[in-house]
């Protein structure tokens, strides 16, 4: 026996209605609300666990230290990098008055990436470089209004409209 509880993502193009199957079959046990929460809660993680483990690091890549103790710190250095580059992105969407959700994680990396480098472009430049691989440093707006994909990204309980089931 299973319980679907479908809600609305209403902030998606034109709206999705979500089906989320549950072997939790009593309502007082878990409502529907707390288990849509839940199962926002855990595309959250998912995307984190992806951004530290794909997206940072890059994929494929294993971690160069050989002792436990150097493990140990590189480990660290790349969860405080990761904090790091969130809490940019926090301080530019609470700046455009949007979801930090909305800005991508690949391109704040990549941002950082560049200017931690000297390579990216001064916003003011006048035309790119045909040699450049990558796009100039987008203005602040410019980066902000880009959506990152998946369902991580286009749900939030403040949003939604009361599931059912």
């Amino acid at each position: 026996m299973v319980r679907i509880v479908e809600y609305d993502v209403p902030d998606r193009d034109g709206g999705e209605l979500i089906c989320l199957i549950t072997t939790i079959t009593e309502p007082e046990a878990a409502t529907a609300a707390e288990l849509a929460a839940a199962y926002h809660q855990r595309w959250e993680e998912e995307a984190t666990n992806g951004q530290l483990k794909t997206v940072l690091r890059g994929p494929g890549k294993v971690l160069r230290s050989k002792s436990p103790d150097l493990v140990h710190q590189e480990i660290w250095a790349y969860l405080l990098v990761h904090y790091a580059i969130n809490s940019l992105i926090c301080h530019a969407a609470t700046g455009a008055d949007i979801d930090p959700d909305r800005i991508s994680f690949l391109r704040t990396l990549n941002i950082v990436r560049r200017t931690a480098t000297g390579t990216a472009a001064p916003l003011n430049a006048g035309k790119r470089s045909r040699r450049r691989s990558s796009p100039p440093l987008p203005r602040a707006e410019t980066a902000t209004q880009r959506a990152a994909p998946g369902p991580t990204h286009a749900w939030s309980s403040a949003s939604a409209t009361t599931p059912t089931g």
